[in-house]
């Protein structure tokens, strides 16, 4: 986007999220024709969810180019998929295979079985030049380096490192390779009156309200299990004030939900003057500076 006019469009393209200004204004006048996604394992490992996907297929002037020979038996297997999963190959494949528009002005390209292994520099050695890549195979669903190697030519790198639990203490039943406890419905495995949420039970998967329906769905676990005798309500547990004394005690400041309230309540007059529904505060420092006014 290069001239004013772009900008403006831009500008009330985003205007009624809660994107913050100075995002705003760089992505206004971003010049940016083509974007590549690197994953390095295939279609059928993809983490994003249908929603992600159809609102980036659906960005206005932008086609979706994906290499058809990284399908190569994906569709045979798209019946025996779960539902949900099934509709999400369903509509990436058609993707795949559908003729992009020839107006679009920008690109977006998925690229599978790619894992980066170099960023390379331009030759003042100020900027990023490209990308080494290395070509996978997937064996037992790993990624898996086949030896060959290609090169993307680029002028702008952005990172996703992704996310893997941590086991929080000994006898936590943790699967090291996927970092997740195992567990049932949120349970751990064989262990009464120990729960967990979210990606350490899923793995990542999924965006924020995926998240917040697995937390309320173990809640519910929880609270059946304490209605059933699963849990020994007759033996006490410390539980927050425990907790809360070795934050206090370590000098960690901790921020209630009605200290969150603050800073809600802030970015919303915030975003209010500039006509959005809020605008985020990006500074830590503030924000628990807000929480404890």
């Amino acid at each position: 986007m290069e001239n004013n006019e772009s900008v403006r469009e831009a500008k009330f393209f985003f205007q009624s999220t809660d994107i913050t200004e100075h995002s705003l204004e760089v992505l206004s006048r971003s010049r940016l024709k083509e974007v590549i996604m690197i994953g390095r394992r295939g279609p059928l490992n993809v983490a994003f969810t249908i929603k992600e996907f159809r609102e980036m297929i659906k960005l206005p002037e932008c086609k979706t180019v994906m290499d058809p020979a990284a399908f190569e038996g994906v569709k045979e297997v798209i019946e025996g998929l779960p539902r949900p999963r099934r509709r999400l190959m369903e509509l990436v494949t058609k993707t795949a295979f559908e003729a992009p528009p020839a107006d679009a002005k920008r690109t977006f390209q998925p690229m599978f079985l790619r894992s980066p292994i170099e960023f390379l520099k331009d030759s003042t050695g100020d900027s990023v030049s490209g990308v080494k890549l290395a070509v996978n195979s997937i064996v037992d669903d790993r990624a898996v380096p086949t030896g060959a190697e290609e090169t993307l030519k680029c002028g702008l790198v952005l990172r996703s490192i992704g996310y893997k639990g941590i086991k929080a203490g000994p006898g936590i039943p943790f699967d090291e390779d996927r970092g997740i406890v195992r567990n049932m419905n949120g349970q751990a495995e064989g262990m009464k009156g120990v729960y967990c949420s979210g990606w350490v039970g899923t793995g990542p998967v999924g965006v924020i309200l995926s998240t917040m329906n697995n937390a309320f769905a173990v809640g519910h676990t929880i609270v059946q299990h304490m209605e059933t005798g699963v849990i020994d309500l007759a033996v006490s547990k410390s539980g927050y004030e425990a907790i809360s004394q070795v934050i206090a005690n370590k000098g960690i400041q901790s921020v209630s939900f009605s200290d969150w309230e603050k800073i809600d309540a802030k970015e919303k007059r915030k975003g209010k003057e500039v006509g959005k529904p809020r605008e985020k505060i990006t500074s830590i420092a503030e924000m628990l500076q807000v929480a404890a006014s």
